[in-house]
């Protein structure tokens, strides 16, 4: 089985994420615009419409083993700690990546890919270029976290 090591809800994570890559507007119609009803004023949701309406399909992100390793190894380490950022808790834990995101407090997989690609209160939308960027391969880990209940780690490459 392909990709067996990948949980369900991570599974549906790089679908989620590979759904807004490949049909930036279709996601766009289907999942942003009805979210926006109750929120009209948050300009983080109306910079991600906007993006996904102009933006090109992108390549699909491939699970990468190696890269869910090292995402795992921090999903793990950081909910055990309750740490949040994107510095290694332990020398276990590989940095072998060229773009990560972090999210926490969501366990449904849309959930976590919008919070990402909404990326509210960070001014640089890194987390939005980086799920939308011009990576290949990718590994996502969903772990327990001491203070948000669930953690997620994505590493690009």
């Amino acid at each position: 089985n392909a990709c067996a090591w990948l949980t369900k809800d991570e599974k549906k994570m790089y679908y989620y994420l590979n759904y807004a890559r490949l049909d930036p507007q279709g996601f766009c119609k289907k999942f942003v615009m009805p979210r926006l009803k109750n929120d009209s004023g948050n300009v983080y949701k109306i910079t991600l419409i906007d993006y996904l309406m102009e933006m090109r399909p992108r390549n699909a992100i491939k699970p990468d083993k190696l890269q869910y390793e090292n995402a795992k190894c921090h999903a793990e380490s950081s909910g055990k700690s309750g740490y949040v950022g994107h510095n290694r808790q332990t020398k276990d834990c590989k940095t072998a990546f060229r773009g990560e995101c972090c999210a926490y407090g969501n366990s449904d997989p849309l959930a976590v890919v919008m919070q990402l690609l909404i990326d509210s209160s960070v001014p640089s939308l890194g987390h939005r270029y980086i799920c939308l960027g011009w990576y290949e391969t990718a590994g996502i880990s969903s772990a327990p976290h001491k203070s948000y209940g669930t953690n997620v780690v994505m590493d690009f490459r």
